[in-house]
């Protein structure tokens, strides 16, 4: 290859790259194996004879010294010892100076017996015999003075029997150095000029050998021809999922495939769907068996809203919980790079009293739809107040807020709140949901009986605010929910799954508590986003020190600093970045213990589609669990004397200095 001025593999895969694909084949086959020293010492003897110079000056066109496999040597077959004309000494002529060096060379380097075969297949014999020749002329290439193929015609079954079980042929093989075994073939270079060749992207590396009999399934993993199937136990998943990819790489899919599963498998199921796609999906693929089970939350169905009431709760602690809750889907729906320029400390002083002094009265309830009537109704305000029993929201109540209400705090305060709430509470759709004060389903019950319920929060039909807010208060149940737990024995707590596309929407950063504390309560984690930006720094740090399996599918070069470390170092930058859809490297945890990174490939989409049975469900789920909009909106109207205005969006709504 060191003569050549190009790729010599150039040659041989251009005339590959002709075959047609759909109707013909061809390939060329290299068997080799090393070769013992015989072939040196032999090459060292006839160096050392045409040294004395014991061969006639037409020595050299009288044959090829086999055993060094292609390199023309002069024939030692017609010396005789007892020659004397042959024994003489002669002067080397340059042809046969250059044959010494060549015999030294190649002598001086380990060799391997080769063999060469090429084959092709067409849907006629002239076909095959044309596409034959191309591939056999692109060999000439290594024709030389000093070397040259030469084609042996063998019965085709015989040569089809060896090509298949790489046989090597009767008789004595040539021998090719380690310089010419490299010049016939190597791996492909990024100067290989051949159209069609498939490189491979990103790293290959092998699944860990004690990869999980049992389990759910995350894909497969092929290394070296060995495919093995990836599962992860149950008490791993524990420790939660989380999965990054960009859009349309294939997470989405993987995702549903596991949701599918643990259905089928009778387990509680919760997901999250920001889109709408993987809701209806799994719709589709509900068994019979499960069918009573499941809930199908979706805000666009006017004629019969389902409730979701952040407020509703009912001891001292789980209220407290639930107004902090509440205060912190403010601050992410309304100042997500936590600035204080666009809520702040008063407002959050003002919220929390009017939300805690509203869920004091338990036979009313409360709903996000009475907050602007604690400010704006006094005569409201006094019957709620006389329910309150915690002294320090009467004091505020009574007193700072009373005193508050000379000057123009009082309206600034007003239009602040409207500004935020009101946006909610003057949609229809929006307060037909949040205004109710019974929540549709109990999220601790459909945890504990093992339900299935998904969240249909299609951003193109819900709104995008409105999907993010309904989100956060969902998770922020579930998340109550399973600290709820805490009151019956962990051998009685189920598993619950909760899945979670884009979660980077839905979670405060209280999910540091999901991932730390859940495990005990047995809520599990399948969380997937696109790009790490999209998490603030305290959330990122809580999911990737928390999460025990992670995922990454393609991933953009901004994401490839964070993503590198944990991935380092068997998984370059360049891998993240370019492996193939539907392919991920994964670092699983099994038995506690996180694995070395390897390849995952995602599986086709499980289960058979069902669209009637999706269709059903939507109407059984909207009958049992959704009510009458007429109902609805009476029973809003009876506790509230709406007050309406004009609401301006919060980046034009007035927002006085003190009360940040």
């Amino acid at each position: 290859y060191k003569e050549f001025e190009s790729d010599t593999l150039n040659a041989l895969t251009n005339a590959l790259s002709k075959l047609n694909d759909a109707t013909e084949g061809g390939g060329i086959q290299f068997v080799l194996r090393p070769a013992n020293d015989r072939w040196q010492k032999r090459g060292q003897l006839i160096a050392s004879a045409m040294k004395s110079g014991k061969f006639s000056d037409d020595s050299l066109a009288q044959g090829v010294m086999k055993g060094l496999g292609g390199l023309l040597i002069p024939s030692l077959a017609n010396t005789k010892a007892d020659d004397k004309a042959k024994s003489e000494f002669k002067p080397l002529t340059p042809s046969q100076e250059k044959v010494l060096q060549l015999i030294a060379e190649k002598a001086s380097k380990p060799g391997f017996e080769m063999v060469t075969r090429v084959v092709t297949a067409a849907p006629t014999s002239e076909e095959a015999k044309i596409s034959l020749n191309n591939i056999l002329s692109s060999f000439n290439q290594y024709t030389s003075d000093t070397n040259r193929f030469t084609i042996a015609k063998l019965p085709e079954t015989e040569v089809l029997k060896q090509f298949i079980f790489r046989l090597f042929s009767l008789g004595k093989p040539d021998v090719f150095s380690t310089e010419e075994v490299t010049t016939l073939w190597h791996l492909p270079t990024p100067r290989l000029e051949t159209p069609n060749i498939r490189w491979l992207r990103a790293k290959r590396l092998p699944a860990p050998s004690n990869l999980p009999k049992e389990g759910i399934t995350l894909g497969k993993t092929v290394y070296r021809g060995m495919e093995n199937i990836v599962k992860i136990k149950d008490d791993d998943r524990r420790r939660h999922i989380y999965c990054i990819g960009k859009t349309g790489t294939g997470k989405t899919t993987w995702m549903q495939n596991l949701a599918y599963q643990d259905i089928m498998e009778g387990k509680g199921v919760c997901v999250v769907d920001p889109h709408g796609d993987m809701t209806d999906w799994l719709l589709q693929r509900i068994p019979k068996e499960r069918i009573d089970d499941v809930i199908y939350f979706y805000p666009p169905d006017l004629d019969r809203p389902m409730g979701l009431n952040m407020l509703e709760a009912k001891a001292p602690n789980q209220k407290q919980e639930a107004v902090a809750q509440m205060i912190s889907i403010f601050y992410k729906l309304f100042d997500p790079t936590g600035t204080n320029q666009i809520i702040g400390p008063m407002f959050e002083h003002y919220m929390r009293n009017a939300m805690l002094a509203l869920m004091a009265d338990d036979e009313a309830g409360a709903t996000l739809v009475e907050i602007p009537r604690m400010f704006t109704d006094p005569e409201f305000r006094k019957q709620k107040l006389a329910q309150v029993a915690d002294p320090v929201v009467k004091q505020f109540w009574l007193q700072e807020y009373a005193q508050s209400q000379r000057g123009q705090q009082s309206a600034d305060m007003l239009s602040y709140v409207i500004s935020k709430i009101g946006r909610f509470i003057s949609n229809d759709m929006m307060r037909n949901i949040v205004g109710q004060t019974k929540s549709a389903f109990d999220i601790r019950e459909v945890m504990d009986d093992g339900k299935i319920l998904l969240i249909n929060l299609a951003k193109g039909l819900t709104g995008d605010l409105n999907s993010n807010l309904l989100g956060f208060i969902l998770v922020s149940k579930i998340q109550m929910a399973a600290l709820s737990r805490a009151d019956i024995p962990e051998n009685e707590r189920k598993d619950f799954y909760l899945y979670i596309d884009e979660f980077q929407n839905v979670t405060t950063d209280s999910i540091a508590t999901i991932l730390s504390e859940a495990r005990k309560y047995k809520l599990n984690l399948i969380m997937a986003h696109q790009f790490v930006t999209q998490l603030d720094e305290k959330i990122r740090e809580a999911v990737l020190g928390n999460a025990g399996t992670m995922i990454s599918f393609t991933i953009g070069p901004n994401d490839t600093e964070v993503m590198g470390k944990q991935f380092a170092p068997e998984v370059t930058a360049n891998d993240l970045i370019n492996i193939e859809n539907r392919q991920a490297y994964v670092k699983l945890l099994i038995d506690g213990a996180v694995s070395k990174p390897f390849n995952l490939i995602a599986l086709p989409p499980m289960g058979i589609a069902r669209p009637k049975v999706g269709t059903a469900l939507r109407k059984l789920s909207r009958l049992k669990f959704g009510r009458d909009k007429r109902i609805v909106e009476s029973e809003i109207a009876r506790r509230n004397q709406l007050f309406r205005q004009n609401e301006e969006s919060d980046l034009n709504s007035p927002r006085p200095e003190n009360m940040r």
